[in-house]
């Protein structure tokens, strides 16, 4: 059976002709449970045989890319079959893929995704160990990382691995051929993400790969490549993405319809007893590890009049025990009644406020119960705010000096201690804010002076209007990059009397949130189109204002770009942002009269001021910087 054949083939169908022990039916059972494909079926058969005649296990890969440092339960799907098949008796291997990192997966992304750092790679990778043997038994597992042997391949092994698939091949993935079609950028590296993945399968002798349903070229790759090797193909199983809370989009952080493993017992309980009746069987069938026929029984009490309720309970209380505990998967329960209710937890947090008083949407703001003001007046219009009990309704309401407690929904409360402002409250900087703070005393102790030139911003405005989706910043960016490019000493960091100027131009953005300014930064400028920056701007834009930010998203800047001129600021001077030994302020446009070719005419005209640090920048080298700055913005732009 060709892979196509068998992808065609429906998960559940069992080949007729091949007699099955009932060991080995149990094994393929527990192997289709909730699957999207198992593919070639008839294959997985033979070697579950295999097994079972010489008692050698079948080895299953899963390789996991450290990118994030937190997991959500749409995360586990995969890691559930892991544990299933591992309680089989089978040789189970979590990948890490610390080198498949450095590439960046391009699975249904549009747009070329950022490498990470090996600091960040290291660390996500501690988390993630922390978090799946919450589900797969790690002592049982064979725990490999994919650097092993990728790092030993070089530059001739790279090269014979690539002439082993063809580009044809590689453009039929469907994330590709989009941007391909669309004349989105795709970097060669991004070609050898796939292969590096199927590279992996070789070297570990799979003989089954898990994986998302999004991930199904990758695990094709590796059959392929496992056969070029002289190897038996692996079979590939995928699972679907888990819906998330909403019952409509895959569970994501980004959409708020996410369960985090790591959430507290009582927010974990509470968001599983949110789900809808009918989802509530795919979490049972993807999630939970009671026996199908267990799950059909359930089904069959509910349309004899059971309460749904009932059935979700065990469900929320089977994964709270997993995660946490099952004494907080009873006091989780006892929380989750005593609210319905409308009793108040026993353990809410105290949120100390100064200020009253204030408005009630700055307080739910203030107190961390939404995420923003305009979150805050929807909750108060839909009747989801209560203090001491009562449903406020009043978005105008002032809620004077005094002690509240102050609930949001049905989950979120607070004992909220709102005082007057004239007592004072102090607040000690921490993370990201801390930093900020230790580098503006570093920057008033370099010894920085100040360039300026007016830019003729005619074709910036015209372009930004003209490129969907891009803004004057994000051509600024670009053209910041481009000129530093061509003049690398400012694209430099100064230390302890040491210059270090680098190849990759890392912009770092001033940005104005409520939490103060906050300098998020945009990897590899130089290397991404005008539609990509503008992309990544308005990432690290919105993070930085939700407070979404970490360390490592502020750290690593080679330049700095602060852009006032859209808040009306005529010109300034802007304060070095260390290690970084320049930063750009821009003012904003103003129209001035100028003589153009002979010709009196009025033109837009906005102020650059650049301020270096003396100790490694000298006047001649500020200006020629400026120079290639205006001449990189009368350029011609490519989207």
């Amino acid at each position: 059976m060709s892979d196509l054949d068998a992808a065609q083939a429906p998960a559940g169908a069992v080949p007729s002709d091949l007699p099955l022990s009932d060991r080995v039916q149990e094994a393929l059972a527990i192997s289709l449970r909730g699957c999207a494909e198992l593919l070639p079926q008839a294959d997985w058969v033979k070697k579950l045989q295999r097994w079972e005649a010489t008692g050698v296990p079948l080895r299953i890969k899963f390789g996991m890319d450290p990118t994030a440092p937190d997991l959500h339960l749409g995360h586990t799907v995969v890691l559930n079959k892991m544990r299933q098949l591992q309680d089989l008796g089978l040789a189970v291997i979590p990948l890490i893929g610390d080198f498949t990192t450095t590439i960046g997966d391009p699975s249904g992304r549009n747009s070329t995704r950022p490498p990470l750092t090996r600091e960040q790679i290291e660390a996500n990778a501690k988390t993630y160990f922390e978090q799946i043997r919450l589900v797969v038994d790690m002592d049982r597992a064979e725990v490999r990382w994919n650097s092993e042997w990728c790092d030993p391949l070089g530059a001739r092994g790279m090269i014979q691995l690539a002439a082993k698939y063809t580009v044809a091949r590689m453009l039929e993935r469907e994330d590709f051929t989009k941007r391909f079609q669309s004349g989105t950028a795709i970097s060669v590296h991004e070609f050898l993400y796939p292969l590096m993945q199927g590279y992996d399968s070789v070297a570990l002798k799979s003989d089954l790969e898990l994986g998302g349903t999004d991930q199904k070229f990758n695990l094709l790759v590796g059959r392929a490549l496992q056969s070029e090797y002289g190897q038996e193909p692996q079979c590939i199983l995928t699972m679907p993405l888990l819906v998330g809370l909403d019952g409509v989009e895959k569970m994501s952080k980004s959409k708020g319809n996410y369960v985090g493993i790591s959430e507290a017992p009582s927010d974990m309980f509470g968001k599983l007893m949110s789900i809808s009746d009918d989802l509530m069987w795919t979490y049972f069938t993807l999630l939970s590890f009671r026996p199908l026929s267990e799950i059909d029984l359930m089904k069959q009490e509910i349309a004899l009049g059971r309460n749904p309720r009932d059935c979700k309970v065990l469900l929320a209380q089977e994964i709270v025990a997993r995660f946490h505990s099952q004494a907080d998967a009873e006091r989780a329960l006892e929380d989750f009644n005593h609210r319905a209710r409308g009793g108040v937890p026993d353990d809410i947090p105290q949120i100390e406020l100064s200020g009253a008083p204030l408005g009630i949407a700055q307080l739910l703001k203030q107190a961390g119960l939404c995420p923003s003001s305009s979150e805050a007046n929807r909750n108060i219009e839909q009747g989801g705010v209560k203090i001491d009990g009562t449903v406020i309704s009043d978005k105008g309401l002032k809620i004077e000096a005094g002690t509240f407690v102050v609930q949001v929904g049905k989950r979120r409360f607070a004992r909220v201690v709102n005082s007057m402002l004239s007592e004072g409250t102090a607040t000690q900087l921490k993370g990201i804010r801390r930093v900020a703070a230790r580098r503006m005393v570093q920057a008033w102790a370099a010894p920085a002076f100040t360039l300026s030139i007016d830019v003729d911003m005619s074709k910036t405005l015209a372009d930004a209007k003209a490129i969907d989706g891009v803004t004057v910043t994000d051509i600024l960016l670009k053209a910041c990059a481009d000129a530093l490019v061509e003049v690398p000493a400012l694209n430099a960091h100064y230390n302890d009397e040491v210059v270090t100027t680098y190849p990759e131009v890392n912009l770092g953005l001033a940005v104005a949130t409520d939490a103060g300014l906050m300098v998020p930064v945009i990897h590899g400028v130089q290397a991404l189109s005008l539609t990509e920056i503008a992309e990544r701007r308005r990432d690290v834009v919105t993070r930085a204002r939700e407070g979404r930010l970490t360390t490592a998203d502020i750290d690593g800047a080679t330049f700095t770009i602060s852009n006032l001129g859209m808040l009306g600021i005529d010109r300034f001077s802007a304060i070095l942002n260390p290690p970084s030994v320049g930063i750009l302020a821009i003012g904003s446009s103003k129209q001035t009269v100028s003589v153009v070719d002979g010709n009196i005419t009025i033109v837009p005209i906005a102020a650059f001021g650049l301020t270096c640090d003396h100790r490694a920048v000298d006047g001649a080298t500020g200006a020629a910087f400026l120079t290639a700055l205006r001449n990189a913005l009368a350029k011609q732009l490519v989207g």
